[in-house]
């Protein structure tokens, strides 16, 4: 597969000092998918006496993913959660109709040197979902599925790859086109199918031979959205 375009992130301080490198959203493309907001914050030693907190702020309409593979954050929101986030956990936040939260460096840690390195995504909502009753979910690094490809070792965060699913009840499946504004030059996603699968419906699927998985006897067993001529042209849907 070619590589249709190369980012490179920009420093952006959060306050206190922090610095992420953000690559989305670029001047050359707004978003990848649902993800308007890439953040990569690290390797960067923590010395004792150091602020880098990142102090209470409002969200709405979104979900947040934050992955540490160094270091320790800990996670307040106005639910009343109070989360230690650590290396190989992953911790989604959807903010909905509106939450607020803060990330500041763990208690024993303060007078600790430390390496802190992770990154933060920002997810948009669908419509349906914008207005949604916030929440904080945690999944500890051990729950998480991990394999083997080749000489690789890869960890499901979120959604489904090479037949695992990640700790997630449902699954929604879209397929969309992007397509560029000849005015503007920006891209945008038009939805042209969406799919919801509930967890053992998609357990049942047989991914090891997916040769034999007939895709529209598949589909019609799930709850599908799709617009479709019988010539077969897609009209944009609202996905799930």
């Amino acid at each position: 597969m070619a590589i249709d375009l190369t980012l490179t992130g920009h420093e952006k301080d959060l306050g206190g000092g922090f610095l992420v490198r953000r690559l989305l959203p670029h001047a050359r493309q707004r978003s990848v998918g649902p993800f308007i907001f890439f953040d990569h914050f690290g390797p960067a030693e923590e010395l004792p006496g150091a602020n880098h907190d990142v102090r209470p702020h409002p969200h709405i309409g979104l979900a947040t993913v934050t992955y540490l593979f160094d270091g320790a954050m800990m996670h307040r929101d106005s639910l009343g959660t109070e989360q230690l986030i650590e290396p190989g956990a992953i911790n989604w936040m959807t903010s909905g109709r509106g939450i607020v939260h803060s990330e500041r460096r763990p208690d024993h840690l303060r007078d600790v040197r430390y390496l802190n390195h992770g990154l933060q995504l920002w997810t948009a909502l669908p419509l349906a979902h914008e207005e949604a009753e916030p929440a904080f979910s945690h999944t500890p690094a051990d729950a998480i599925p991990e394999c083997r490809v080749d000489d690789a070792r890869v960890r499901v965060l979120v959604g489904e790859a090479f037949g695992m699913l990640a700790t997630l009840q449902e699954v929604t499946l879209s397929a969309y086109s992007q397509r560029r504004d000849k005015a503007t030059g920006q891209e945008s996603d038009e939805y042209l199918l969406s799919v919801s699968v509930p967890r053992d419906g998609w357990e049942e699927l047989n991914f090891a031979n997916l040769e034999s998985v007939d895709v529209v006897e598949a589909l019609a067993r799930f709850e599908l959205r799709r617009s479709m001529t019988k010539t077969g042209v897609f009209s944009p849907v609202q996905p799930f």
